[in-house]
């Protein structure tokens, strides 16, 4: 019988802990926290993302109803309300925008544009450790929104 976790761990498994704890100390994200890490504030916005949650009250609820395996995703127990708009608030969203970019390069394939079914898939790849991998393309990850003040206020150009 083979044994997988649940779609979400499956998920959460992609992001490796040790990068998210240097960029975590990078940003000195975690300085005044007591009790709720940015590992679970990260867990509980990805669930979010995940079920398309609009309040935090269903964040909130549908982590409560993992029960116990919360503890197999890194946390402690769900987050309450408060706690999770104060993290929100508070904590400086670089860090985010910093795993998006790592996780960009991680997955990156360099053959993206090679055929399926090539005469080359029979040979052996070595993999590749991640310091000699090649960089991001620029062209690849979006530009930022332009935004642009005028007398009605701030508006986004797109």
């Amino acid at each position: 019988m083979i044994r997988t976790g649940s779609l979400f761990s499956q998920i959460l498994s992609l992001f490796h802990r040790p990068d998210f704890a240097r960029h975590v100390a990078d940003l000195k994200a975690q300085r005044h926290s007591r009790g709720f890490s940015c590992w679970s504030q990260f867990v509980a916005m990805l669930f979010c993302q995940l079920v398309q949650a609009r309040s935090l009250r269903e964040i909130s609820d549908g982590l409560k109803s993992c029960e116990g395996k919360l503890q197999h995703l890194g946390l402690e127990s769900e987050p309450k309300r408060a706690t999770l708009s104060y993290a929100n608030a508070h904590r400086p969203w670089p860090l985010f925008e910093r795993l998006f970019y790592d996780i960009g390069q991680q997955h990156q394939s360099p053959n993206m544009a090679r055929p399926r079914h090539s005469q080359r898939r029979h040979q052996r790849r070595r993999a590749v450790p991640r310091h000699q991998r090649p960089p991001l393309q620029p062209a690849i990850l979006p530009d930022p929104p332009a935004v642009k003040s005028g007398r009605r206020g701030i508006a986004r150009t797109n």
